[in-house]
């Protein structure tokens, strides 16, 4: 695994596959580990730690600890043990497996990038349909993100 890299994946094949693929199509530098043991002591990632809900009992040690880096639970279910259990191992977030592809790359891209002095509103990213209206026509698209002052669709 190399020294330094943006993002670590953790789950097992066919858990968080997806993730792999769309970090590759955003051109983030991550490392991926299949058969997580919780012995293993792998080097933390810069920006981002998302895992499995599967992989949360055989979590490797991570060299330097917490150094910032955002970390999301991406997991099927919602219960209450579960959530106990990511606060006890410092999780920021848990994210339904079944969020759509857009919502999850806008969520990702948030995380994985230093938030711009130019913004002044924090922004929450849905993924819903709307409808919209323009001097250019009507029609429908997907609500990227929200802010009290913009969206994005």
């Amino acid at each position: 695994m190399p020294q330094s890299v943006s993002a670590l994946l953790i789950g097992q094949e066919g858990e968080i596959d997806r993730l792999e693929r769309m970090l590759e199509q955003m051109e983030v530098s991550f490392a991926r580990i299949h058969e997580p043991r919780a012995d293993e002591i792998v080097p933390a990632p810069t920006k981002l730690l998302m895992v499995s809900g599967a992989s949360l009992t055989r979590l490797p040690q991570l060299e330097g600890g917490d150094n910032g880096h955002r970390r999301v639970c991406i997991h099927g279910q919602d219960f209450l043990p579960l959530r106990e259990r990511l606060r006890e191992k410092g999780f920021h977030y848990l994210v339904q497996s079944a969020l759509d592809v857009t919502s999850l790359r806008v969520f990702v891209g948030q995380l994985l990038h230093d938030a711009s002095p130019h913004r002044r509103a924090t922004r929450l990213p849905l993924g819903g349909p709307v409808e919209y209206h323009a001097p250019s026509g009507s029609g429908t698209a997907k609500l990227g993100d929200l802010t009290s002052e913009s969206c994005r669709i």
